[in-house]
């Protein structure tokens, strides 16, 4: 597909894969914009976040913690972004019928979301488990990859069915 016509199918089409995708893509920002904050707080650009007003909120006990700078040595915020953008790319690559012409794409952001789900799971669950609190900016990314597990599975199960009769024709 050229430059041109992808643009025209990305911003006027309305599939309903198409809209899931920029509803996964407007999740994707949402989760990045908390993720800004806690990278901000953690690279000391922002010396105090505000928090809920609930004893079982304290982001900055939770994201100043050992853990929040064990991965690579970078901040999880940071790589928090990066991860999402990567979402992103995924949301915004190939055209309005991609399912059935590049069916690697969807089931690649099926198995990117998953991903996340699975992290944000994990993620506020050792919150609790480890500081007994949550970390409300946090929680923000966590309900926006949630929010698009069930955007993403209609058309990876139609990129599944795409791909269902080539892998038949392979085996007879």
């Amino acid at each position: 597909m050229n430059p041109i016509q992808l643009s025209k199918e990305l911003r006027h089409n309305s599939t309903p894969y198409l809209r899931n995708r920029r509803r996964i893509a407007g999740l994707c920002v949402v989760g990045m914009a908390g993720l800004s904050a806690l990278a901000m707080y953690q690279m000391g650009l922002l010396k105090k976040l505000p928090e809920l007003p609930f004893s079982a909120f304290d982001s900055e006990k939770v994201i100043s913690s050992d853990a929040a700078y064990s991965q690579f040595g970078v901040p999880d915020g940071v790589l928090g972004i990066a991860s999402y953008a990567t979402t992103l790319a995924l949301a915004a690559a190939g055209g309005a019928d991609r399912a059935r012409t590049d069916p690697a794409l969807p089931l690649a952001l099926a198995a990117k979301v998953g991903f996340d789900v699975y992290q944000a799971g994990k993620h506020c669950m050792s919150q609790w488990t480890e500081h007994h609190v949550f970390c409300s900016w946090c929680l923000l990314p966590a309900l926006a990859s949630f929010a698009m597990a069930p955007l993403i599975w209609p058309e990876a199960r139609a990129a599944l069915a795409a791909v269902r009769p080539l892998t038949h024709l392979k085996a007879a």
